[in-house]
C-alpha cells in the first residue's frame, strides 16, 4: 500500500518550479530569441533532436568553454558536471589539448588513411587495458554496430539480449525497450524507443530486467543467444548499480553459453 501524496507539497512542488521557471526566462533572454529563429531553420530549433528535450527548460546555447564551466549567449556561467556526457573529461579548452587540436589543424585534419600517430595510440590503449589490438570508429553507436556484426560472426546466432534502462546508441536493432511488466527470460512485447523503426529491425533482439539474474541465467540456457549488450552501471535511467549475482552471471554464464559479452562502456 503506497502512502497518499500530501498535496501541500504538491502545490508546494509547482510553486517551486514555476518560481524557477520564471527565473530562467528571466536570465536567459538571449538564448530565447536564438531558438526562436533556429526553429525557422531546424527542427525544434535545435541540431541534434534530443536536445529539445534534455532539461526540463528550453535549452541554453553555449558560446564559449573553460575548465569546468561553460557560458551561454546571455553570459551565465555554468558548471557543467555531466562534463558533455562525458567527451570534456579534461575540461573546456584545456591548454594542451588546444595545443596538439591545433597542430594537427596544421597538418591536415583528416585522410582517409590511416594517419601515422595512430599506431601510438594503440599503443598506449594495449597499456592501460592489456588488449592486443584495436579499431576506431567515428561514434560510440558506430563502435556498437561493429561488436554486434563481430559477435554474430564469432557465434553464428543473431540473437541480442539487452536490459531495460540502457542507451546503447542510435543503433535500430537496440532501441528498444520492454512494454510494461512484459520482462524475462524470453523476453515479452517490446516497444520502440523512438519513432520510424521498422518494426523488423527488432526481431532478434530481446529485453531483461537489469539485475535479474535468474531471468538473464534461463534466457542463456536455451543455447541460442550471440550476443549479451549492457551497461556495467546504468547511466540514461538515473543510476543502478548491478548486484553481485548478476555480475556473476555475466562473468561466467554468457560465456558458458557461447555467448559474446559486449560492456558498452562509456559514462562508467
Amino acid at each position: 500500500m503506497t502512502n497518499p501524496v500530501d498535496p501541500a507539497l504538491v502545490t508546494r512542488a509547482k510553486q517551486i518550479i514555476e518560481r524557477e521557471s520564471a527565473a530562467f526566462d528571466a536570465r536567459t533572454p538571449a538564448s530565447a530569441a536564438w531558438l526562436a529563429e533556429a526553429k525557422t531553420r531546424m527542427p525544434d530549433g535545435v541540431p541534434m533532436a534530443w536536445m529539445a528535450a534534455l532539461q526540463r527548460h528550453p535549452p541554453v546555447v553555449a558560446v564559449r568553454g573553460s575548465g569546468s564551466r561553460f557560458w551561454d549567449l546571455d553570459e551565465n556561467a555554468y558548471i557543467d558536471f555531466n562534463l558533455a556526457d562525458q567527451s570534456m573529461a579534461a575540461g573546456y579548452c584545456s591548454p594542451p589539448i588546444v595545443a596538439a587540436i591545433a597542430h594537427q589543424a596544421e597538418l591536415g585534419n583528416q585522410f582517409l588513411l590511416p594517419a601515422a600517430d595512430a599506431i601510438d595510440v594503440c599503443r598506449l590503449l594495449t597499456e592501460r587495458f592489456d588488449l592486443p589490438k584495436w579499431q576506431f570508429t567515428i561514434s560510440a553507436s558506430g563502435a556498437n554496430t561493429d561488436a554486434l556484426r563481430l559477435a554474430r560472426v564469432a557465434t553464428a546466432r543473431s540473437t541480442v539480449l539487452i536490459f531495460d534502462g540502457k542507451y546503447h546508441g542510435h543503433v535500430d536493432q537496440i532501441f528498444w525497450s520492454s512494454r510494461g511488466d512484459s520482462r524475462g527470460a524470453g523476453g515479452g512485447s517490446m516497444e520502440a524507443d523512438g519513432l520510424g523503426l521498422d518494426p523488423e529491425s527488432g526481431r532478434h533482439v530481446e529485453v531483461l530486467s537489469y539485475n535479474d539474474a535468474d531471468a538473464l541465467r534461463a534466457r542463456l540456457a536455451q543455447g541460442d543467444v550471440a550476443v549479451v549488450m549492457l551497461e556495467l552501471a546504468l547511466t540514461n535511467c538515473g543510476l543502478v548499480l548491478p548486484v553481485p549475482e548478476f555480475i556473476a552471471v555475466l562473468n561466467k554464464q554468457v560465456r558458458v553459453a557461447g555467448a559474446v559479452l559486449i560492456v558498452d562502456e562509456i559514462h562508467t
